[in-house]
């Protein structure tokens, strides 16, 4: 769509999604709690060494089971998930689309195209995202990342670096998520989730082709009191297709 924008699919039926409209808010979600099962989750085949690296900097307990146990396939499964599960309730993940006219996306994202779609403004929302969170003690941010997508757990290339293999664990995805075209921000750990972003941030709000009132009303209320472009989605009558449409 539009250079250095960003776009995130919500529905207004949704009241934590609507927060991202009325408060300008932003949620650093737990990735075993997304739609992807991968999201967050160490295979068996994840290197001993780098799930030894990672347990060393969690709890105590889960580094004396590694000291007291050899490297059988039961310990690693048991390493890997109980690293699985810390990770999932530690990290927080951040995620936009670089498309704003995917029917997919409008389907499963903003109530089957009832919803709305938020355009972000890249290099206030890096700035912005940056400033919140380096305010955190002892927490890393990463981002925004293109994920990464492939058939197989590209995270498991012997040339990277165990820095390099946890970022790319955490922001690959397999192909068939393509279609979301995801850029991502990964916060670790996230000890806060949830985060008020300047209204600048945005730059316009693009309704749903099914989007109905009174959220019709209370979304266009929004981009009023805001000073946001209004745009508007409509089923293309030439092709499979959305079309993004100025309002005013």
């Amino acid at each position: 769509m539009v250079s250095g924008e960003l776009y995130k699919y919500r529905s207004w039926s949704n009241r934590h999604h609507r927060r991202w409209l009325t408060d300008c808010e932003i949620y650093f979600a737990r990735p075993d709690l997304l739609n992807d099962p991968y999201d967050g989750r160490l295979p068996l085949n994840f290197p001993w060494t780098d799930i030894k690296k990672t347990a060393a900097n969690g709890s105590g307990a889960l580094q004396n089971y590694l000291n007291q146990y050899p490297a059988t396939e039961q310990v690693r499964a048991r390493i890997s998930n109980d690293v699985t599960v810390a990770y999932g309730k530690a990290v927080g993940m951040l995620s936009f689309s670089r498309n704003a006219n995917s029917l997919l996306m409008w389907s499963n994202y903003a109530s089957i195209h009832t919803g709305f779609c938020i355009a972000y403004d890249l290099n206030l929302l890096r700035e912005e995202i940056k400033n919140k969170t380096r305010l955190l003690k002892n927490t890393a941010t990463i981002g925004p990342k293109n994920v990464v997508y492939c058939k197989d757990f590209c995270f498991l290339q012997n040339e990277l670096s165990h820095h390099e293999r946890i970022i790319r664990a955490f922001t690959s995805k397999a192909d068939e998520w393509q279609y979301e075209e995801e850029v991502r921000w990964v916060l670790f750990p996230s000890l806060k989730r949830r985060f008020k972003l300047h209204p600048r941030c945005i730059r316009g709000i693009i309704l749903g082709a099914n989007c109905k009132e009174p959220a019709k009303s209370a979304i266009i209320d929004q981009a009023n009191k805001n000073g946001w472009q209004l745009l508007f989605a409509r089923f293309s009558q030439e092709a499979f297709k959305i079309d993004i449409q100025t309002l005013r």
